[in-house]
């Protein structure tokens, strides 16, 4: 028997939980789902979490996340300082 890995198990759980949160109330033999309002958000919220810790997780290493982040901070600085110049002085 193989054991799932941590990334598996986050997907699969995030999944489950969206698959959740859109179906709503739902009944399969002897399973019945009834979330609620608050249980459908509840789940959505987990699960978006859960697959954002997949995509971190699977990313690799550090130096891609440092390396996305720093592309990330340079576009918001570059798109934040052209939006500036539009800006009339009172």
């Amino acid at each position: 028997m193989t054991t799932a890995s941590l990334n598996t198990i986050l997907l699969i759980s995030g999944l489950v939980l969206i698959l959740i949160s859109i179906i709503g109330q739902s009944k399969l033999l002897f399973l019945e789902i009834n979330p609620g309002c608050w249980g459908r958000f509840l789940a959505f919220t987990l699960g978006v979490l859960s697959l954002i810790l997949f995509a971190i997780l699977s990313v690799g290493s550090t130096q891609s996340l440092d390396a996305i982040a720093t592309s990330l901070f340079d576009r918001i600085r570059l798109n934040f300082q052209n939006l500036t110049q539009f800006v009339q002085p009172d």
